[in-house]
């Protein structure tokens, strides 16, 4: 008997607090930028008008995120080492923790990038942030974020949001978003994805927006794959899974300016998350 009271007592808790957080679910992403005075000069000219940006799940929530984590982000930064020198802006997601957050930052401080993250203490009653993360060569100008209105079950309990930003190189400026959409697993019908990318159309999206990137939890030809290419008119995702453990592909973009998309598997010899980083690199405009 005391277990079923239980249960509905947390059951009727769970619905309330659910529902709770889809009315206050919505506000400004407050944001911290550094942007580093020495500011690294442009890469090889081969290069000039594409950007290449690596967008990248760094963890697992909840099944593996507070296992071996020094082990698995001392992992993690010596693959980003090696990407450094061919990478001009990282954006990632699921980056909640205070060890993932200072770490990062202290990575790319080092190597005199600029960072930009929401601000972990404006969780506005949800257990986490965002976790979207953005490390740049170059200086990181026009930043806005957003809070989804829009939330299933547990991506209620974390602030899903997506950030805008630019980046000029030379005479070149590209305009990026990037984004972690829901957990597919309990929107079977994709309707809350559908809306958070609608929010993302309405709030964030400039005349020039060239690419939307991150982990946007769409399956390639499903509703919501079709439903962004509506909206933003272009769509390219890798031919390889980007979450080998389920064989799906799962990170992509949309936007008229990427011009190829693919996947760069890191090598590691131990678990550091169930997603592989894409590479995009995308057009610029001047």
């Amino acid at each position: 008997m005391c277990m079923v009271v239980s249960s509905v007592v947390f059951l009727i808790v769970w619905l309330l607090m659910v529902n709770l957080q889809k009315m206050i679910h919505y506000n400004e992403c407050k944001m911290i930028v550094k942007n580093n005075k020495y500011v690294r000069l442009s890469r090889d000219s081969f290069y000039d008008n594409v950007l290449s940006v690596m967008s990248y799940n760094v963890n697992n929530l909840p099944g593996k995120i507070f296992l071996n984590v020094d082990t698995r982000f001392e992992k993690l930064t010596e693959f980003l080492s090696t990407m450094v020198p061919k990478v001009d802006v990282f954006v990632f997601q699921e980056v909640f923790t205070k060890k993932y957050i200072d770490g990062l930052t202290d990575f790319f401080e080092k190597t005199n990038w600029s960072v930009a993250h929401s601000d972990p203490t404006s969780n506005y009653l949800t257990f986490i942030n965002s976790g979207l993360f953005i490390a740049s060569r170059y200086k990181i100008q026009n930043t806005k974020g957003i809070n989804f209105r829009d939330c299933d079950v547990f991506d209620c309990l974390s602030k899903k949001a997506a950030i805008r930003f630019s980046i000029e190189e030379k005479e070149y400026k590209y305009n990026l978003i990037v984004t972690h959409l829901q957990d597919a697993t309990f929107d079977l019908t994709g309707t809350v994805r559908k809306n958070q990318l609608k929010q993302i159309k309405n709030e964030l999206v400039e005349t020039q927006t060239d690419a939307i990137l991150g982990d946007l939890n769409i399956t390639p030809g499903d509703s919501v794959y079709k439903y962004g290419e509506s909206l933003f008119g272009s769509v390219l995702f890798p031919n390889k899974y980007s979450f080998p453990s389920m064989q799906k592909i799962l990170d992509g973009t949309f936007g008229r300016k990427v011009s190829s998309v693919e996947i760069v598997d890191p090598g590691y010899d131990i678990y550091v998350s169930d997603h592989l980083p894409i590479l995009v690199y995308i057009s610029g405009t001047k």
